[in-house]
């Protein structure tokens, strides 16, 4: 569920958001990588590709 929310198709004002509660589920600030950051590795593309994405940049830079 987390891993889709910022790849919804509406429109979603709390989108930005979502994308920061994935960014924390995979890592976090202090650089510490969190086993579902190697899970959700390989979805990323696929999440990245999807048409319309907004916020596509900021999704592509999530495993940095």
């Amino acid at each position: 569920m987390i891993l889709r929310a910022p790849a919804r198709p509406e429109p979603d004002p709390e989108r930005a958001e979502r994308l920061d509660d994935l960014d924390v589920a995979l890592h976090h600030l202090g650089g510490a990588v969190y086993p579902a950051g190697a899970a959700a590795l390989p979805f990323l593309p696929e999440l990245a590709a999807a048409p319309g994405l907004p916020l596509r940049a900021a999704i592509v830079e999530l495993p940095r």
